[in-house]
């Protein structure tokens, strides 16, 4: 290219506007010319100058921009994935007609583990709208905080094979979370939160052992005080957190994934919670959160890594307006738990802290625990558990379990699989209530458990379930029941030849039970149809009006 003589428009450092002339290779761009082209070199900006003409930089052409001085771009902007922007300065290309932006343009290196890509992910951000990651690794010496709104930053895939197969930011540290959208403390108003975010396509690992603390731990992915955001195709891997939810409103995380092979810092807590919903510390709202949805997201462990606790989804204090729809876990302890804190009186729960939760289709395979667990549940809960399927390890405990519960939790349709702990010498719970209330369960499928459905100190609950041991030996009753009321029960339970040492066992304590035992099959019973409801002596102590049953005769 030729020299040729630009006129710019810059503020002196006493603000006033000057008109100034130079060659191309000072980069006093100009207002005044359709498009500037950028030749190999150095380009120094020492004022501030806007630009709005188109402006391409040509392999090797870098810009320097001096401290304190911001270049502002209106045009449209084309140069190599390559190093443009130097110097101390900020470039500002918010209301340019450039497409995206590169953080390659500010230094970020590519593979390259010495080399710290913060800054330059920090200056692309807060450069242009749009941020576009390449299919390659990019180093970090610190958690990358994102508190601008109103931005896109997408990678080029989470699943990351091998290289150039995918994006990966990796911090390297153990104790550092590797993304944050939002802030450390809760802004004034939930219209200042981080608001209309889209963050997508890439994987949050880091390069040492992750370390948990007393009541959280490093993740991968830290979500504070968002509103409006999007977070898609995330994955993260190796973090005693995946993500971390607090103060997120009307957020939405799709097709997220969590995954953890490797063991932990060992100076601290050894955990892995793939979700973390954390509604502890209320703000603007009841709870914790307000409408936050998960679709279509998981976790899953890998390995040994020896842990002694697993969580894929843990929810904690307040819960209102969370819908968790497709959640799918592998080899994790616990599948779901939500555990209300009602105990603790640093959390005002409030009438509408613990309602609106909608869990939706939830697959749950390999737990070694528990497949669903609720837990410390309000009066005023609202819950909804609609269609899950739970299938156990050899050795779990039960598929749902629900204690220390009030309010209305109800269940429905869904399929708990027991067979595969029963054949390796298991002896799981499919439904286990203890101390609750409230509990309905429709139209549920209860297959091959030796302890199908068992409530102890219960209260206010319909039991509705279909139970089918087709090729295994219980080692209990179908349904047992200790120290419940206000009941109602209308079981159809069926299975090989004595499957079940008996259909209903009231083994004590119990009254106002309503049972229908025309759906017990007695071929499935030891004892036949003698066996369809045992244990009503040791409830002699009771009007006879306060159990009725139905359907009990041959």
């Amino acid at each position: 290219m030729s020299v040729i003589a630009l006129a710019a428009t810059a503020t002196d450092a006493r603000g006033q506007t000057a008109k100034r002339s130079a060659s191309a290779g000072s980069a006093l761009l100009s207002a005044d010319v359709p498009g500037i082209q950028l030749p190999a070199g150095k380009h120094s900006v020492a004022a501030n100058i806007t630009v709005r003409a188109d402006v391409v930089a040509m392999p090797g052409a870098t810009i320097e921009i001096a401290a304190g001085k911001t270049l502002t771009l209106l045009g449209d902007f084309q140069a190599p994935v390559a190093p443009i922007f130097t110097g101390p300065g900020r470039v500002d290309m918010n209301a340019s007609r450039a497409a995206a932006a590169h953080p390659e343009w500010w230094g970020a290196v590519r593979d390259n583990s010495a080399h710290d890509c913060l800054p330059a992910l920090r200056a692309c951000v807060a450069a242009h709208p749009v941020t576009l990651l390449g299919a390659a690794d990019y180093f970090i010496s610190d958690t990358w905080k994102i508190e601008t709104s109103h931005r896109r930053i997408w990678g080029a895939g989470k699943n990351w094979g091998g290289p150039h197969q995918g994006t990966r930011i990796i911090v390297v540290s153990g104790d550092r979370d590797v993304v944050q959208l939002g802030f450390d403390t809760p802004p004034a108003s939930v219209n200042d939160y981080l608001n209309s975010v889209d963050f997508r396509w890439m994987e949050l690992t880091r390069s040492a052992p992750p370390k948990a603390s007393a009541d959280d731990g490093a993740a991968g992915l830290r979500m504070r005080f968002t509103l409006d955001c999007l977070v898609e195709a995330i994955s993260a891997d190796e973090h005693a957190i995946g993500y971390s939810v607090t103060g997120a409103v009307y957020t939405h995380l799709r097709d997220c994934h969590a995954f953890r092979s490797s063991p932990g810092d060992k100076s601290g807590p050894q955990r892995f919670w793939a979700f973390h919903l954390d509604g502890r510390t209320p703000a603007a709202f009841p709870g914790g959160n307000a409408s936050l949805y998960i679709t279509n997201c998981g976790a899953s462990i890998g390995g040994t890594p020896g842990l002694p606790q697993s969580i894929g989804a843990y929810v904690q204090g307040s819960f209102a307006d969370t819908y968790i729809q497709n959640f799918e876990t592998s080899q994790i302890a616990t599948g779901i738990k939500l555990d209300g804190k009602t105990g603790k009186p640093s959390i005002d729960q409030g009438r509408a802290g613990q309602a609106n939760f909608h869990l939706l289709m939830p697959i749950l395979d390999g737990y070694s625990a528990v497949g669903i667990e609720l837990t410390n549940i309000s009066p005023y809960a609202a819950i909804d558990i609609v269609d899950p399927y739970c299938g156990p390890a050899p050795g779990a405990f039960a598929g749902i379990f629900i204690h220390q519960a009030r309010g209305l939790v109800t269940i429905n349709g869904g399929q708990l699989h027991g067979w595969y702990d029963t054949v390796n010498g298991g002896n799981a719970l499919g439904i286990f209530a203890q101390n609750a209330e409230g509990i309905g369960i429709i139209g549920t499928k209860v297959i091959g458990f030796r302890r199908p459905i068992s409530f102890e100190q219960c209260r206010d609950f319909t039991i509705d379930a279909a139970i089918n041991n087709p090729g295994e030996k219980a080692a209990q009753p179908a349904i047992s029941l200790l120290g419940c009321a206000h009941g109602q029960l209308r079981a159809r339970i069926k299975g090989q030849a004595g499957a079940f040492p008996a259909g209903i066992d009231l083994r004590g304590g119990n009254h106002h039970l309503s049972i229908d035992a025309a759906g017990i099959d007695p071929a499935c019973l030891n004892t036949g149809i003698a066996g369809r409801i045992i244990g009503r002596g040791d409830n002699a102590g009771l009007a006879p009006a306060t159990i009725a049953i139905s359907g009990h005769g041959g």
